[in-house]
Order: C-alpha cells, then sequence, then structure tokens
C-alpha cells in the first residue's frame, strides 16, 4: 500500500450545499431527504455535522461547516484566477480588444449580428480580465477602456449612457431600471443612433438585465399571492424607485391591498409613482431608508416589506441594521424579501468599465449572514432562492 495522505478538505456550510446544489429554500424539514441526495450530485464523501431534529439553532444549524473530501478537477475559474500576466501584457489584450470591438460596432451597418458577436466578445474578455487580475490592475484597465473611441460610441446606447453620467448622481436610478423593463412592458424604443439603438437592444437582453426582470416578476407574483390569501394586507417598498411592480400585480387594481407604501429618498421618482399608481391608493414617504434605521420616521407595521435594489449597495453592518428594522416592523405572521445580485454574472467587467456601475455582490451565505441581528427566536421562516436565471438571489423571512 502506498503512503496515506490526508486530502484537502473544503469547507461548505450546510445552506451552501442545499441551496447552492439545489436551488432551493433552506427548509429544515426537507433536510433529510435532500442530504441522502448530496453525496451523488457532488461526486465526494461526505461527512454529516451533528443536529437535532428539534431544538437545533436554526442559524448554527444553517452554517455548520460540513467536510467534503472534493473530486480532483480543475475548473474554468481556477485557470483564470492562476494567470500571472503582467499589467503590459494586459494593456496589449485589452487595447486589442477595444479595437477590434470598435470596429466591428463601426461596421455593423444595421445588422445585429456583428453587434452581438462584438458584445458578446467585449462582456466576456472583460470579465475574463477583471477576475484574472488584481484590484490595481483593473483599475488601469478600467482607465484604458475609458480613453478609448469605443466609449463614445457605446454610450450613445441611453441605458449605458445613462448608467454612466449618473444625472442623478447614482448609476441604477428609477428611469435607467425603466429602460430595463422596457422590453417586457412594450414601450416605445428610447431615442438613440441607430448603433445605439442596437447596442441597447443587446444590452437590455443581456443576463443582468434578464435577472431585473425576473426580480419584478418575483415581488409582482409575492404581492398577488399574499393578497390573494390574506386580502388588506399592508405592503411597504423599501427604495421603491417608479414601483413598476404594480404594473403587473393585479391586487393593486383591483383593490385588494389595504395600504401600499412607496419609500424613496428621490423625489422625482415618488413623482412618477403618484402619478401612475396614486389613484389606486397608493402612497409616498420621501425619506431615505436612513430614517428608518434611527427611528426618526414612524410609519406603522407591515404584512410585506421588500426591497430589491438597494442591498446591492449596502455594506454588511448597514445590511444587518436593515434586516433588522425591517423585521422589526413586521406584524405576525408578516415576511420581509430582500434581493441581491449574485457574484460571477458576466455583465460585472462591463458594468464597471463602461457603465462606471460598481455593485456589492452577495453570496447565499453572505445573505444569511444578514440575518445576525434577528432575534432567532422570532423566526418562523427563513428561505433562500435564485430567480430563474441565477443572476440574482432573494432572502425572505417570516416572523411567528
Amino acid at each position: 500500500m502506498g503512503k496515506k495522505t490526508t486530502p484537502s478538505v473544503i469547507y461548505f456550510t450546510l445552506k451552501g450545499i442545499v441551496a447552492g446544489i439545489f436551488d432551493t429554500s433552506v427548509d429544515l424539514r426537507r433536510f433529510q431527504r435532500i442530504w441522502k441526495m448530496i453525496q451523488g450530485k457532488v461526486g465526494c464523501v461526505v461527512k454529516t455535522p451533528f443536529f437535532r431534529s428539534g431544538g437545533q439553532n436554526l442559524r448554527q444549524f444553517m452554517t455548520s461547516p460540513v467536510l467534503l473530501k472534493p473530486r480532483k478537477q480543475k475548473h474554468l475559474s481556477e485557470s483564470i484566477l492562476n494567470d500571472r500576466k503582467s499589467i503590459a501584457e494586459r494593456e496589449i489584450e485589452v487595447g486589442v480588444l477595444l479595437d477590434n470591438t470598435h470596429q466591428l460596432l463601426l461596421n455593423s451597418n444595421g445588422n445585429l449580428e456583428p453587434v452581438g458577436t462584438a458584445l458578446d466578445g467585449l462582456f466576456g474578455r472583460l470579465n475574463e480580465q477583471r477576475l484574472s487580475c488584481t484590484p490595481e490592475q483593473w483599475q488601469m484597465l478600467i482607465k484604458i477602456c475609458r480613453s478609448h473611441p469605443l466609449l463614445s460610441t457605446i454610450h450613445e446606447d441611453p441605458f449605458t449612457g445613462r448608467a454612466f453620467a449618473k444625472p442623478r448622481g447614482y448609476a441604477g436610478d428609477a428611469e435607467l431600471i425603466d429602460l430595463i423593463y422596457g422590453p417586457e412592458d412594450r414601450v416605445p424604443e428610447p431615442t438613440a443612433t441607430p448603433l445605439g439603438l442596437d447596442i441597447y437592444r443587446y444590452n437590455s437582453s443581456a443576463p443582468a438585465a434578464e435577472g431585473v426582470r425576473a426580480r419584478r416578476g418575483f415581488i409582482a407574483d409575492l404581492i398577488d399571492t399574499t393578497s390573494n390569501e390574506k386580502p388588506g394586507q399592508h405592503i411597504l417598498a423599501i427604495a421603491a424607485g417608479h414601483l413598476r411592480e404594480a404594473n403587473l400585480t393585479t391586487a393593486v387594481r383591483r383593490g385588494r391591498i389595504g395600504r401600499f407604501v412607496a419609500l424613496d429618498s428621490d423625489p422625482i421618482s415618488l413623482k412618477e409613482v403618484e402619478r401612475a399608481y396614486g389613484s389606486y391608493g397608493v402612497e409616498t414617504v420621501p425619506a431615505s431608508f436612513g430614517v428608518l434605521l434611527t427611528n426618526r420616521l414612524q410609519i406603522g407595521t407591515f404584512d410585506l416589506i421588500y426591497s430589491t435594489g438597494l442591498f446591492d449597495y449596502l455594506n454588511v453592518n448597514t445590511g444587518r441594521r436593515l434586516v433588522t428594522t425591517m423585521f422589526d416592523m413586521l406584524n405576525p405572521g408578516g415576511q420581509l424579501v430582500v434581493a441581491n445580485f449574485l457574484p460571477g454574472i458576466r455583465d460585472i467587467g462591463f458594468m464597471e468599465a463602461f457603465m462606471d456601475w460598481k455593485l456589492i455582490y452577495r453570496t447565499r451565505q453572505d445573505m444569511v449572514d444578514l440575518t445576525a441581528e434577528i432575534d432567532e427566536s422570532e423566526i418562523g421562516h427563513l428561505s433562500l432562492f435564485a430567480e430563474e436565471n441565477q443572476n440574482i438571489i432573494f432572502l425572505r423571512i417570516t416572523k411567528k
């Protein structure tokens, strides 16, 4: 027999395995059935942590370490992260990429196929560079992107151009999000050059945009479902933007909601909410989420509180405080939902370089960590799930 070696050990959380592999809610009652399937799914030897079916501390149970002996296989991400090119080599590569992309776009002549080919290459290669270089190198590459003539061509797209210009002081304002919803809402396309419209059509169907539309659809379905189960619910949307989920709900238009409050710090956004949905009884509150954290604003308690685009900008400490505040504002049996982009989407490199749009991406474990300051004895149910495109994750908590 050969010399016995100690295998490398990867630490996963129980939550990460269940939610990551099966993309399902973390439901303790289903765990035993799922656990039996894990070894076959991940191809490794599993050491089960001790747990009890009743009385187990939920958060401790979800984050208890699980030891896995993984198969030896090299993933694409490993080869990318092991790339040790010099900054000079990277500058040359990115320069060639930008030149080729620019030429393809200028020669597209109204043909969507070369536009798609050019932007597919730009999105993919930029993100490879971002993943394989240091943060300092990536910032240097961003400067190269922004000094290239391609930047002004890309900004003929009103979506990309608005994010970069930030007319309301931040990239993801409500007008920009409306541009993402446009293809689904069948509204007229924005005014732009012919090439700018082609780039817009591509970007509005990119993974990040698809995820934003799926996020809105999930919230709209949730509002309808909860209002059908219990008419007259009180609902609060934090950082509501233009509240476009109301376009997709029947509960708003049929008066099944007892109270619907849209809170946002942007008065222009709230003016649009009042115009579009005020006749349906939607209230607007011009305030930042920060006033909720300091208890300077008392607007009542609610059966459903949600925030879809805000947590992508919040650090972990602020995120924890806001989740706890939202939970405290729930009525018994009420639920809160927060959404966040997952890491690893292809769009990140392009968004940071050409849109100046930097988000905080969260894993499933990061989302669970947002609940750290909530008294666990008050939690009735906690679940994690991603939308259909696997770009955005949701945390949902029900209060006992």
